[in-house]
């Protein structure tokens, strides 16, 4: 059933995604969405997926180190321990990249159709985002163990994944709680009024989509 669920969902995903694509294609007015604007919903893209990699990976890493309660016989062995905790990472690596990927590569997959190349990078910024996300969940968690132990590490470490993907939605509000006046609006119309009045703010929040 999970798997069937699965496929309705890309399915699903590929058909919103088709819409949104001849919506783009669609004419629109002048003036709509400038550069600085498309520059900070990029901004407030990569903020959004990068949290919500990081919580993923801080739950993650927990399950990994605690669930099984081998960590302490594998650390004793012979193996490298470096080894261990890299295997250990790849494979938080890959679960966060694929839950991440399967709501991302569906617009990806029409958007590149429709002409929109600039989409190829996806297929290179989930992985990457979710190695960086991966690697700071590790790093936090380890850092926990040794500061606070163990016992209090599961606790503290799985109520930080909680605040890091509820600070996702923060990126949605930032450019409402920016604006010189709050005129009610949609999420684009924030970025908009954003980039007009805040022009050094602009360059700042949009320097790492640039990067990217």
């Amino acid at each position: 059933p999970s798997f069937v669920f699965q496929i309705i969902t890309q399915i699903l995903l590929h058909l919103i995604a088709l819409v949104i694509a001849l919506v783009m294609r669609a004419p629109q007015p002048p003036g709509t969405t400038g550069p600085d604007t498309a520059g900070l919903m990029v901004a407030a893209g990569l903020l959004s997926m990068l949290l919500l990699m990081t919580s993923r990976a801080l739950a993650g890493a927990v399950q990994s180190l605690y669930t099984r309660g081998d960590l302490d016989l594998l650390l004793s062995s012979p193996v490298d321990r470096r080894a261990i905790i890299g295997v250990r990472l790849g494979t938080l690596a890959l679960t966060v990249a694929t839950e991440v990927a399967l709501l991302i590569f569906p617009f990806a997959n029409v958007f590149v159709l429709f002409g929109h190349f600039g989409w190829f990078k996806a297929y290179m910024l989930v992985p990457a985002m979710a190695m960086l996300a991966s690697s700071i969940g590790i790093w936090v968690t380890l850092l926990a163990f040794r500061t606070i132990g163990p016992r209090r590490t599961r606790v503290v470490v799985q109520v930080f994944a909680v605040l890091v993907g509820m600070g996702m939605t923060l990126a949605f509000y930032v450019p409402q709680m920016l604006q010189r006046q709050r005129v009610p609006g949609s999420f684009g119309n924030s970025l908009s009024e954003l980039a007009r009045s805040h022009s050094g703010l602009r360059y700042v929040l949009a320097t790492p989509a640039q990067w990217v």
